[in-house]
């Protein structure tokens, strides 16, 4: 009996944690996102993602924003493994327009020592995130100051502009 509540405790409490759990984006955007990893030599998790819809150009049509962080980035360290380079992260953001999924190219919005994503969503003609900043006595791992800052697309791309 113990041997069967062992196995039951396993599978519906320890075994989810280790499966990711990351919310299907079309095949453009995953292949975009991956070639991305690629391209830095780091590493993305997409179970750390925030998925934003909305009309962010303003011509009445859903578009996609993604807001995705890469680990480790070796872009400089080419004898090193992928995602393997420093304790560090880089946050980006990217859109896709529309039904074409026309990209807007990517932008670097966050990451350790400059700013936390919390939160993403899309308001009006804009993307809106939610910010944790560093105070003057925070330390690397935990900034604590909250704000918000937001990303419109200006000359197709992406200019920040705070609220």
């Amino acid at each position: 009996m113990s041997r069967l509540l062992a196995l039951f405790v396993l599978i519906i409490f320890v075994l989810p944690c280790f499966a990711e759990e990351c919310e299907p984006l079309p095949q453009k955007a995953e292949k975009y996102i991956k070639a991305f990893e690629k391209k830095v030599r780091g590493a993305e998790y997409c179970r750390f993602r925030d998925i934003a819809h909305g009309d962010i150009n303003g011509d009445g049509v859903e578009d996609l924003v993604v807001v995705f962080n890469v680990e480790g980035a070796c872009n400089k360290e080419k004898g090193r493994a992928p995602g393997a380079c420093g304790n560090h992260h880089e946050t980006y953001l990217k859109a896709f327009l529309g039904k074409e999924l026309k990209e807007i190219p990517t932008i670097e919005i966050g990451g350790r020592g400059m700013r936390l994503i919390s939160s993403v969503k899309v308001i009006k003609d804009a993307v809106e995130v939610e910010t944790l900043t560093y105070g003057e006595q925070d330390a690397m791992c935990c900034p604590s100051v909250t704000g918000h800052t937001q990303f419109a697309i200006q000359s197709g791309k992406f200019i920040e502009r705070h609220p």
